[in-house]
């Protein structure tokens, strides 16, 4: 097992560092204020460049978790100070204006970078994925939320790329999610911007939520939504204020054929139509009635992707991620540019997007 160094051990950084507690490894971390951030417990540097060269000079994984606008800086200085880097890249990959340098970088770099895209590795996803491709009818309805009440994060300085808003939070997950999901011609058209596209943003003194709406050529309706202050609706349209660190993660969707389905990823609030802390959850339900149900529990999808790294570290997350950059940066100027079209909207927080049929 070659070396696994950690670059920025805030809270990201922490949640690897649990993840290769859990795979019986020892990282070394390199963050100018490890002492601060938690690090007793591995090897701490301040820099690249006084990670012992032993390391530095043979093959190791390099997990970059520093804020978005370093990322490209980061990986230069690692290429650069190393031998053989294996590098895995947190979202969104850099700041949209380095894409391009990003992209050049990466070319220097023996093994092409990935990115954390650990949704890719949830097991309902994967199977949702399957499926869909055995049903009859495309989707004609798709929606994603993914909100969770941030106070907490704030309060305890969680760095937010301002740039990207609310989208920058989990609007990666989301168009992975979407992708997986969307036909291989209506994921073609959303990356492609083709389409009619809505943006909406909450209230006109603080934005709470954002939301885009797409309707692609196909006639398929995409859906995303976001929230930051726990405000969220049920499966019955009912507002919820999530509290602490609970989170709303589902996606949802009809069929042309009126067959619906849902997936719930690590759902933790009690009001969701199953209280499965810890689980990936996937329903169905057709028109006739006929219904399907799978649970998934004690898995965890960024443990998996981990593995898959250490397997092979070189693989499409780092097309697809600076793809999905690249959009969410489009969806955040649409969303809070000043000379686009976005609609206000005050109840947006509370008021349910569709009607799904109920999953039970």
């Amino acid at each position: 097992m070659y070396p696994v160094v950690i670059v920025g051990y805030g809270v990201m950084g922490r949640i690897f560092g649990n993840v290769f507690a859990q795979l019986g490894i020892s990282p070394v971390c390199v963050d100018s204020q490890a002492s601060q951030n938690g690090a007793s417990s591995c090897a701490a540097y301040r820099t690249i460049g006084e990670v012992p060269e032993a390391i530095r000079k043979q093959p190791a994984y390099w997990f970059v978790c520093t804020p978005t606008e370093s990322h490209l800086g980061v990986v230069r200085e690692i290429i650069d100070a190393t031998t053989d880097p294996r590098i895995m890249v947190e979202k969104p990959v850099c700041c949209s204006r380095d894409l391009s340098d990003f992209r050049a970088a990466a070319i220097c770099c023996g093994k092409r970078p990935w990115v954390n895209n650990h949704y890719e590795d949830a097991p309902n996803l994967i199977f949702a994925k399957n499926w869909l491709a055995r049903q009859q009818a495309p989707i004609k309805e798709l929606y994603i939320e993914i909100s969770k009440n941030r106070r907490e994060d704030e309060k305890n300085g969680r760095h937010v790329d301002k740039r990207m808003g609310i989208w920058g939070h989990d609007g990666f997950h989301m168009l992975t999610i979407a992708r997986r999901l969307l036909s291989k011609s209506d994921e073609s058209d959303l990356f492609s911007r083709k389409g009619d596209h809505i943006f909406c943003k909450g209230s006109d003194d603080h934005i709470s939520c954002v939301e885009e709406t797409t309707i692609l050529p196909s006639g398929t309706k995409l859906q995303l939504r976001a929230a930051m202050d726990g405000w969220v609706t049920t499966k019955y349209g009912d507002p919820v204020l999530l509290s602490g660190y609970e989170r709303k993660r589902r996606a949802q969707g009809i069929l042309f054929d009126g067959t619906a389905f849902m997936l719930t990823f690590c759902e933790s609030e009690s009001h969701e139509f199953v209280k499965e802390e810890g689980t990936y959850l996937f329903t169905a339900k057709t028109a006739s009635g006929k219904t399907e149900h799978k649970v998934w529990r004690g898995k965890n999808a960024l443990s998996t992707h981990v593995r898959r790294f250490f397997a092979n570290g070189d693989n499409k997350t780092l097309i697809e991620g600076m793809q999905q950059t690249e959009h969410l940066a489009w969806m955040a100027e649409n969303t809070y540019g000043s000379t686009n079209e976005c609609v206000t909207r005050r109840d947006i927080v509370v008021q349910p997007l569709f009607a799904i049929p109920a999953v039970s």
